[in-house]
């Protein structure tokens, strides 16, 4: 159900804040004055530093020193708060702080960091507000065309049409799914997914997506003809948004969902048919996912650019949600597990585990993309081929 969440992502409700300034009393020209004094004392204690650095840096640079004036004696430095805990390092004893997770410092991710420290000497104590500006690298965002998997002898391609993603095939060994979507706009609305193999089998559906007026998904049809049962199974789902909640319901079965995401609409908790799981992210990739069955995955990246984070792929989340759907699918998540990098949106997966480890290495191009992904045994396990 991870799918789901990203499905928000283009869907996302804008929320405002708005606040009142209340006027001054400027009869009282004494207290006025007095207030000033207050202010121009409070700046030579509470500092506000910014520093500037190019993203994708290496981890341990240094960023910059918190320098302090009129300070006298022994002094300390301490971290009061971090907006994100694990991104920078500070040595309480100079000052220096340093990049302690280069992930973070993706421009495209995060444009700023910041951070609240304590300085201390014979003087006393002073507040310092640390402003770390990102500085945006322009990057070759290679375009991915598509990926092998030797094992299976698996491979999937993309076909996009006018900066949209219109197509995707896979095929694996015998059998083979293609996908074709339709558009109004940005909004996908209707999903053509034939999937078939050896004699006798094959999954042909279609899915109809409706919209209300906040632009979100209100409603999904799905037809889907099933050869080798020789029947065509129809469902019909009612979404239910409510700030960071969706309800959905599929009106046949009485199936229902309950999902909670966060601000940033990735999906913080899932419960379906008395399960509940919940998933752990870290700088936009999905680190770990645990259930109240006893399942658990966690999952490790590499720096690498994760070429399927160009928003040309961004349709392949509703593909894999949709097509899930049309096949009548009970949808349970700690079912289902990508051994993929389809939903980490910032580098590729290096290292997964849930009952069992999967270890990779990478070969890369110039641009820091991978082309071979290789298990530790020396198997080679896909190849990434680009578009010229």
């Amino acid at each position: 159900m991870k799918k789901i969440i990203l499905i928000v992502l283009f869907l996302a409700i804008v929320y405002s804040c708005q606040s009142d300034d209340s006027g001054s009393n400027m009869e009282d020209t004494e207290d006025n004055s007095s207030n000033e004094n207050e202010n121009n004392e409070e700046e030579i204690f509470d500092l506000n530093l910014e520093f500037v650095i190019d993203e994708n840096p290496q981890n341990d640079q240094s960023i910059g020193i918190l320098t302090v004036e009129n300070s006298e004696g022994e002094s300390s430095y301490t971290i009061i708060s971090e907006e994100h805990e694990g991104a920078i390092n500070l040595d309480t004893s100079t000052g220096e702080v340093t990049v302690a997770d280069r992930s973070f410092f993706d421009f495209e991710q995060h444009t700023q960091l910041e951070a609240v420290y304590e300085y201390t000497d014979n003087l006393g104590t002073r507040m310092i507000n640390l402003i770390i500006n990102i500085s945006d690298i322009v990057e070759e965002q290679l375009i991915l065309d598509y990926i092998e998997r030797f094992w299976s002898g698996t491979s999937a391609n993309f076909i996009f049409e006018s900066n949209r993603l219109k197509s995707y095939h896979f095929q694996g060994g015998s059998s083979g799914c293609s996908t074709e979507l339709e558009y109004e706009g940005d909004r996908i609305v209707f999903i053509d997914y034939n999937c078939g193999g050896s004699p006798g089998w094959g999954v042909y559906s279609d899915i109809w997506l409706t919209y209300n007026s906040n632009n979100e998904i209100s409603n999904i049809e799905t037809s889907s003809y099933n050869t080798e049962l020789g029947q065509t199974f129809v469902q019909y789902f009612n979404l239910v948004w409510s700030g960071n909640r969706l309800d959905m319901t599929e009106t046949i079965s009485g199936d229902q969902w309950e999902i909670e995401f966060d601000d940033d609409f990735k999906v913080l908790s899932y419960i379906y048919n008395g399960i509940i799981t919940n998933y752990t992210y870290s700088n936009s990739n999905l680190i770990e996912i645990s259930s109240s069955n006893g399942f658990n995955a966690h999952l490790e990246f590499d720096t690498a650019n994760n070429p399927l984070k160009n928003p040309l792929y961004q349709d392949l989340v509703w593909i894999d949600l949709f097509t899930h759907l049309s096949w009548g699918y009970n949808i349970n998540i700690v079912n289902y597990y990508p051994d993929h990098e389809l939903t980490n949106t910032n580098n590729v997966v290096y290292r997964q585990l849930n009952n069992s480890t999967r270890y990779y290495e990478y070969d890369y191009n110039p641009n820091n993309y991978p082309v071979i992904q290789w298990e530790l045994d020396g198997v080679k396990f896909r190849e990434y081929y680009y578009i010229e």
